[in-house]
């Protein structure tokens, strides 16, 4: 959401966005657990 490039790094991509949108878009993945 910050970053469209780092899509590519995958987990990176995630942890660098703000926990909100974290939950929203990778919760359903369990990555916020």
């Amino acid at each position: 959401a910050l970053e469209k490039s780092e899509v590519g790094k995958g987990s990176t991509f995630v942890f660098s966005l703000p926990v909100a949108e974290l939950n929203s878009a990778e919760g359903n993945k369990g990555l916020v657990n």
